[in-house]
């Protein structure tokens, strides 16, 4: 369910020159985790969920698959926000 809501909240949340070419690749890491997302406002319970997105570019190739991480409410109804997950 959490990833089904993150795949589809994708285009919402990142800036992909091309929405419609994106391919998702699950991270081996168990997904469904709990954690805290903080911004400078607020702090919420989350849960997260790791996932790889690869889209083309301005010039119609693929850039190679980019880790992200998808926080959505713990009921998994809600998408919270989007971070890249820069250990590569």
């Amino acid at each position: 369910r959490v990833a089904a809501l993150c795949k589809a909240e994708t285009t919402n949340w990142l800036p992909f020159k091309d929405p419609g070419s994106l391919q998702f690749e699950e991270d081996a890491q168990p997904s469904g985790q709990e954690a805290t997302m903080s911004s400078k406002y607020a702090h919420a319970k989350a849960v997260r969920m790791f996932m790889r997105i690869n889209a083309k570019n301005s010039y119609g190739g693929y850039v190679g698959f980019k880790s992200y991480i998808c926080y959505t409410d713990q009921k998994g109804e809600k998408v919270l926000g989007y971070s890249e997950f820069l250990l590569e």
